[in-house]
């Protein structure tokens, strides 16, 4: 892989969040209206819960239905979905899974894989992994195929 290298992804599915969140405003409301409130503070501390897990479930919702982009790695950086990450920046590249693998950018001095870089091929998922090992190894980037966490 010499020069650059570019590849359609998309953001990781929010399927699962959706579900949690949705099941989560589905107890709430419950518990909001199916249930007598003896202490007026329940009821606004319920309201509250409902109104950030609204919040959330509008962010995740925004962000499922985020259309597809390209990864191009080069020389020295790599840019995803229009955002450059500099690999002298970068601590990790990891990857997730393994039908529908997700790869993550880590940056260094943080905990966790931002949402923005993390990504999943859309198609020859294998080779676009291999591609990304390829330039990480030529850039002295651990690789690591473990479960990370995306905020």
């Amino acid at each position: 892989m010499s020069g650059s290298t570019s590849r359609t992804a998309r953001h990781p599915s929010q399927i699962a969040t959706l579900l949690v969140l949705g099941l989560t405003l589905g107890i709430m409301l419950y518990l909001l209206f199916g249930t007598d409130h003896d202490l007026l503070y329940l009821s606004y501390l319920t309201v509250g819960l409902i109104v950030a897990i609204v919040i959330m479930l509008a962010i995740a919702f925004r962000r499922a239905r985020m259309k597809p982009f390209e990864v191009v790695c080069e020389s020295g950086r790599i840019v995803v979905d229009g955002r450059t990450v500099e690999a002298k920046g970068i601590d990790a590249v990891l990857v997730m899974g393994y039908f529908r693998p997700v790869i993550g950018i880590k940056p260094i001095n943080k905990k966790l894989v931002p949402y923005e870089l993390s990504f999943r091929f859309l198609e020859q998922e294998d080779r676009g992994i291999k591609q990304m090992e390829a330039w990480a190894e030529r850039h002295q980037i651990q690789v690591a195929h473990k479960h990370f966490t995306i905020c």
